[in-house]
């Protein structure tokens, strides 16, 4: 960023000098805002970084859905050892190595440390400027170790083993609760806010990944109960999650870091605004992924319900007149939400990328399904859906870019001012009057407002953002497919379709091969 250079002394008349002295806070005004910028620049997605971190996303997945087919077919000895070895590998595959050591770690130490990864574009553990990271390979290996435990302690004698619901929830929690009592005890850890980093949690990876999970499991629940045209409602609760979610973040963001003097000036010189970008990109990502979930799910264990063309009919007509700023009138219209408008802008600049990714996680079932020897698709219905939801998110691609062109898209004052200069930080007292009683709380509300209206066009997030994101949206998407499409063995092509037990997998997960437990 381009810094104003000051005024040479001159040697001016009364009026001049009152004139340059305008200018020089202005200056100064400008210059605090450079000193802020990357806790106030918000960044977006790119295609490029987004398709790269996809296709990284797609090899993971592919390899542990491998090992995990090759496991319960049997290939390497129907033996209870191997069978269980190669389902800690696959886990490792699919969520340890790229989700909690990488995307989830990333996001944690951008959080507690005000540090970007620095060793290698996906960040493996690393030491932060000579102090322990927060996640060194002795606290991974702790952490493998609870996965282990919950995928191998035989827990009861007709149903085996425990599934991925119990795997992943109750694996998740032990290690939410460990690293909190980590935070409190464990001074080395150099955390810049200690607090701050403790409340961090719930409004960043929380709301995003929990509430995925309720709306999925909300739909195919009642879905089961309401019939095929229940559908419908799976575009207005996702619409819900991804506006809530960004309003969640922002208003977070600003009152418990922007306007908290003692948090700011702790994270000062760090990439923080990194936080709000990367949670509403997250947002997208999760949303697209859970759309694709209830579809597949759906159209999976009901072969005959055609629910699925009101749903993507929906789907276009909603996101297009989001895309185009038409909802984000109404909301400044009717409520009091101008001062997020900037936020609102790039959750609608990340929605043109966010529909790609879950392709690539769908791809990697189909490729393990292929592989194993099986179709690629369940069923036709399954087939359709995908490419009828592919279709769908390129014409509203290519519709929205026409409006675009064409100009018929909303733009509220507030974030037409965003992207010019810095409005807000040069608006200071006149010559003579006095200072505010709080003048640091009223730079705080500067500052705030600057973040709300904008600070010039987004950049592009980085790569290792990209990777987190995209990879913590394949997996949930992966993990919800074998939750609610029948289990493991359905999923990968051992057993047909239309399972609506709780073992395979899901909750119990039998000692058997694929073949007994299918019969």
């Amino acid at each position: 960023m381009v810094r104003v250079r000051p005024p040479p002394q001159l040697d001016l008349p009364p009026l001049t000098g009152i004139v340059i002295g305008h200018q020089r806070e202005a200056w100064a005004a400008t210059a605090r805002a450079d000193e802020f910028a990357d806790l106030l620049q918000l960044r977006k997605p790119s295609y490029c970084r987004m398709f790269q971190a996809s296709f990284l996303g797609l090899v993971f997945l592919t390899a542990g859905l491998l090992l995990l087919g090759f496991g319960e077919r049997g290939d390497f000895g129907t033996h209870l050892a191997s069978v269980l070895a190669l389902r800690v590998a696959a886990w490792m595959c699919i969520y340890f190595i790229p989700v909690h050591c990488i995307a989830i770690a990333n996001l944690r130490d951008l959080i507690s440390l005000g540090e970007e990864p620095l060793c290698n574009p996906l960040a493996w553990a690393q030491d932060h400027g000579g102090y322990p990271c927060m996640f060194s390979p002795v606290a991974h290996g702790l952490c493998l170790l609870v996965y282990v435990g919950l995928t191998c302690v035989p827990v009861h004698q007709e149903h085996g083993h425990f599934g991925y619901v119990v795997i992943y929830g109750v694996g998740h929690l032990v290690i939410i609760a460990s690293l909190q009592v980590i935070y409190s005890h464990a001074p080395s850890l150099r955390l810049k806010h200690l607090s701050y980093a403790q409340r961090a949690a719930a409004p960043t990876i929380g709301i995003a990944t929990m509430g995925f999970f309720v709306v999925v499991t909300g739909f195919a629940l009642l879905k089961r109960h309401l019939g095929p045209w229940f559908s419908s409602s799976m575009v207005l609760s996702l619409f819900l999650y991804e506006n809530l979610g960004t309003i969640a973040i922002s208003r977070f963001y600003i009152n418990e870091f922007l306007k908290n003097a003692g948090v700011r000036d702790a994270y000062r010189g760090t990439p923080h605004a990194l936080v709000p970008s990367s949670v509403i990109a997250l947002l997208c990502f999760m949303a697209d992924g859970a759309r694709i979930t209830m579809l597949i799910t759906s159209a999976a264990i009901h072969p005959d319900d055609d629910g699925h063309f009101v749903a993507l009919g929906l789907t276009f007509v909603v996101r297009t007149l989001s895309r185009t700023g038409c909802f984000d009138a109404l909301l400044v219209v009717r409520t009091s939400l101008d001062d997020l408008a900037n936020t609102r802008l790039l959750l609608r600049l990340c929605r043109s990328q966010s529909g790609y990714p879950r392709f690539f996680a769908l791809f990697a079932v189909g490729a393990a399904r292929f592989a194993l020897g099986h179709h690629v698709s369940p069923n036709h219905m399954v087939t359709q859906v995908v490419w009828l939801t592919l279709l769908e998110t390129v014409i509203e691609d290519l519709v929205v870019s026409v409006l675009q062109r064409c100009g018929f898209v909303f733009e509220p004052s507030r974030m037409r001012r965003g992207q010019g200069h810095v409005p807000t930080m040069t608006r200071r007292r006149v010559v003579g009057e006095e200072p505010p009683r709080d003048a640091e709380r009223s730079d705080l509300n500067e500052d705030a407002e600057l973040f709300e209206v904008g600070f010039g066009p987004f950049p592009e997030l980085p790569f290792w953002s990209h990777f987190s994101t995209i990879m913590i949206s394949q997996f949930h998407t992966v993990l919800l497919i074998i939750i609610f499409g029948g289990g493991v063995h359905s999923v990968l092509g051992f057993c047909g379709s239309g399972y609506t037990g709780i073992d395979r997998g899901i909750v119990w997960w039998p000692d058997e091969v694929a073949s007994s437990v299918c019969n």
